[in-house]
């Protein structure tokens, strides 16, 4: 039998249940990343330019002049990593796109991972519009009773409201509204896109003191999509 040797074999233990912590460690840290914002996206490599082309699941963008990039034209993917980014854009807008720094060497050429696109500057599509000023005078006459946009629910198709009473009476409220547009100060309507005569259905939501709802508002069958300037929390 060889010889046994106690204090070697307690070292050799105790190297090895060290080693064992340090794995562990190791790999709690590595389980740990830092979830994306766009605190995190903006020191990325990015690019802007002016949307010539918008597509199902790509965009096409004519690079700036002034940007260093290997192709002026660009096929933009709309499968962005951060979710809060903006997606529905119109030709014309002026964006930001952050990636990963990979550009597909074709014609356009091609990025595949984004991480967010951010609209700059939207199209200037109502320029010169005739927009009807609004007849509304009176914004808030309900003493108790507010309104907000629920967080990160805009989108060009619609919106969700938060309502709460914290009055001493019921309100009841339906499903009509109407868009309207803030120009040099002053409200006008904005146009609607379809034909002939429409209408909203017929209903009373109630809300009693002390509660609170929200209303979902779909304005794209009746407006068509819009363009939101998106900001970021």
């Amino acid at each position: 039998m060889g010889d046994f040797h106690p204090i070697l074999v307690k070292r050799g233990a105790y190297i090895m249940k060290k080693m064992a912590y340090l794995s562990i460690i190791i790999l709690l840290l590595a389980s740990c990343t830092i979830p994306m914002n766009m605190n995190t996206v903006v020191k990325e490599p990015n690019f802007g330019g002016i949307v010539e082309e918008v597509h199902e699941k790509s965009i096409l963008v004519r690079v700036n002049e002034d940007e260093i990039t290997s192709s002026d034209l660009i096929s933009v993917s709309l499968d962005v990593e951060l979710k809060d980014s903006m997606t529905d854009f119109n030709p014309g807008d002026e964006i930001r796109v952050y990636f990963d720094g990979n550009i597909a060497e074709s014609y356009p050429a091609q990025v595949h991972k984004v991480y967010a696109i951010i609209l700059v500057e939207p199209a200037e599509n109502s320029e010169g519009m005739d927009l009807e000023t609004t007849d509304n005078k009176v914004i808030d006459d309900f003493e108790g009773v507010s309104i907000t946009v629920k967080d990160r629910t805009i989108s060009s198709k619609g919106l969700i409201l938060i309502l709460e009473n914290k009055s001493d009476k019921q309100i009841i409220y339906g499903e009509d509204f109407l868009l309207e547009q803030r120009i040099d100060g002053g409200w006008h309507k904005v146009p609607i896109s379809i034909d002939g005569e429409y209408g909203f259905n017929d209903i009373g939501y109630e809300l009693n003191p002390g509660e609170d709802g929200e209303w979902e508002v779909d304005w794209d069958w009746l407006y068509g999509g819009l363009k939101i300037r998106h900001a970021f929390s």
